[in-house]
């Protein structure tokens, strides 16, 4: 993750303490435990918890509802506040109160105060939907969790809502029949393959051998990957598709390494992508570099691998999306906006709900109105291809002298596309040492 220098990063150590920016193994610590829970931020394999992504859970209808409208914008929370998943959502949460609070100190959009309903995603995310639909919201910022995207999805679009969820990085949900209403800030795996091919390329070897969860997020990862290799000329052998749920990982990894390959790539969520990791280690004493997807930026994977782990943990890397905001000018007044309103508050991924608030309000004050089909459809024009603007009130002032803006977001470059995905990304490249300990090697930019 980026190191903040300066002013802001001053302020981060001396109120986070050893949790501040630059201690990359605080952090990692909160986020393993937060994996637990969202499995490494929301797209997963293979946990009965959080389940596999699929798109049939909901049915939902092609023709919006009629146009609604009444001049204020209402904005509806679902994230989670209770349980595991509470400590994975309080930073999301505060961060989007912080928008909203900040936007209602100029003024709210269109001249009127945001009005806001907040529901716990928590046991009942359908029933929480529900809630904050007849609450009459027109745009909600969540769920956390691709599951739950998917499972409730179709509930916000059949009712004509607009949906911006900061976390929800499942493939799948870029084809979901959404009808234009749903977009997300954090970039989505198809990204973060395209990242892990790039990293691949660097190695120098023509071809790879994968190691792919046999489920619906292994299947999308898949076709992503190679597609992504493909691009790189780098030929990805034919795929080994493993049970995640198998008492033993031992056959497929000893099929992986039949060939003696010089890249392995490993797919999985912390436990079984670890446990995979764990099982190479067993079949051989000189493993092939090893690039694993974001759910495995985990210390964890120490325990997993076992006592003699530094020479594995020396040939893993991978490509994940920022926890921290960019070392940019719109990352810096985040931070420092967050740190005063919240105190030692965790800032991890909070950026990305700050970002949902953002570009649904600035999209609003650009249509002039708080009808969803509209703010929905106006989001990637404000976040892309005009005057360059880093918070609300410049943006606006923008918007009222009759120029185009693009919203640069404090989470990243942002710049959404017309599917609402983000289209540009810069990721980290992360690797461990031999204490097991992260490090952030570079930053990948994708697009």
């Amino acid at each position: 993750m980026p190191i903040l220098p300066g002013a802001a990063r001053r302020m981060l150590s001396s109120m986070l303490g050893r949790h501040a920016v630059g201690d990359h193994q605080g952090t990692r610590r909160r986020l393993a435990m937060l994996a637990t829970s969202v499995c490494g931020i929301v797209a997963c394999s293979g946990s009965p918890s959080v389940g596999t992504v699929t798109t049939t859970s909901t049915s939902v209808v092609t023709t919006l509802p009629p146009t609604r409208s009444d001049g204020v914008l209402r904005i509806g929370i679902l994230l989670p506040r209770s349980g595991d998943g509470a400590t994975f959502g309080g930073p999301l949460l505060a961060a989007a109160d912080m928008a909203i609070d900040e936007i209602n100190l100029l003024g709210g959009v269109n001249g009127r105060n945001i009005s806001v309903q907040v529901k716990d995603e928590g046991d009942d995310p359908a029933g929480a939907m529900q809630l904050l639909i007849d609450g009459d919201v027109d745009v909600i910022v969540g769920p956390a969790s691709s599951n739950v995207a998917v499972l409730v999805l179709g509930q916000a679009v059949e009712a004509g809502r607009a949906v911006c969820s900061p976390t929800a990085t499942a493939i799948g949900l870029s084809d979901f029949p959404d009808n234009g209403l749903f977009l997300r800030t954090i970039p989505s795996d198809a990204l973060q393959a395209d990242a892990l091919a790039s990293l691949i390329d660097r190695t120098g070897s023509p071809s790879a051998v994968a190691l792919i969860p046999d489920d619906e997020f292994g299947r999308r990862y898949l076709e992503s990957l190679r597609a992504a290799l493909a691009e790189q000329k780098v030929e990805l052998e034919e795929p080994i598709l493993y049970d995640p749920t198998s008492d033993s990982l031992s056959p497929p990894a000893a099929a992986a390494l039949a060939g003696d390959p010089a890249v392995l790539v490993v797919v999985g969520d912390l436990v079984n992508g670890s446990r995979m990791i764990a099982a190479l280690s067993r079949a051989t004493n000189d493993l092939p570099q090893i690039f694993v997807n974001e759910a495995l930026r985990s210390a964890d994977i120490v325990d997993a691998i076992g006592s003699d782990s530094s020479d594995v943990l020396s040939q893993i890397s991978g490509a994940a999306p920022p926890a921290l905001p960019h070392d940019t000018e719109a990352g810096r007044l985040f931070v420092e906006r967050f740190i005063a309103d919240n105190g030692t508050q965790p800032l991890e991924f909070a950026s990305y709900a700050y970002d949902c608030v953002m570009a649904l309000a600035l999209a609003a004050e650009a249509t002039g109105t708080d009808d969803p089909t509209l703010i929905a459809g106006s989001a990637s024009q404000v976040t892309r291809d005009g005057q360059p603007c880093i918070d609300f009130e410049s943006c606006r002032l923008l918007l009222r002298s009759g120029r185009n803006i693009d919203y640069e977001g404090s989470s990243g470059p942002l710049e959404l596309d017309g599917n609402g995905d983000v289209s540009v990304a810069e990721l980290d490249e992360f690797a461990f040492d031999e204490a097991g300990t992260e490090v952030v090697r570079s930053i990948i930019q994708t697009t």
